[in-house]
């Protein structure tokens, strides 16, 4: 009996985390889209371009959002590295569906929805990786 509180309490703690992560990404998130809308509604600038500027920032808060909260661990060259080409790898595969579903299938009008849809897919294969391989104690 006690081995299975103790495995519901492990996946218990295993969601509570997700939870927490998605937090941070969805700060991070809405930093993106303020900056994305501003540049592209009011500086007009393309709206792929104004794209890659929020994610450049999302970096940065989120790392440190993760390294203190999500995940309590020691900020470390070799952590930030990994982090670094994680989330690069994301922001490819983020800017690539956005690009295909905005330009190619012909949602650029709805390009704040399509960002939200397709970060909020990306987010459960970006946290197991980080959990797995970044974030690994």
């Amino acid at each position: 009996m006690k081995k299975i509180f103790y495995k519901l309490y492990k996946k218990l703690l295993l969601f509570r985390r997700y939870i927490i992560f998605i937090f941070g990404g969805g700060l991070g998130l809405v930093i993106n889209l303020l900056i994305t809308f501003v540049l592209t509604e009011y500086f007009y600038l393309w709206h792929m371009f104004s794209y890659s500027i929020g994610l450049t920032l999302n970096i940065i808060i989120n790392y440190i959002y993760h390294t203190k909260i999500t995940f309590k661990i020691e900020r470390s060259k070799n952590r930030l590295i990994k982090f670094v080409v994680v989330f690069l790898l994301m922001v490819l595969l983020n800017w690539f569906f956005v690009y295909y579903f905005t330009e190619i299938i012909g949602f650029k009008k709805y390009y704040l929805i399509v960002i939200v849809a397709v970060t909020f897919v990306l987010s459960i294969i970006n946290y197991l990786i980080n959990k797995l391989y970044v974030f690994k104690k």
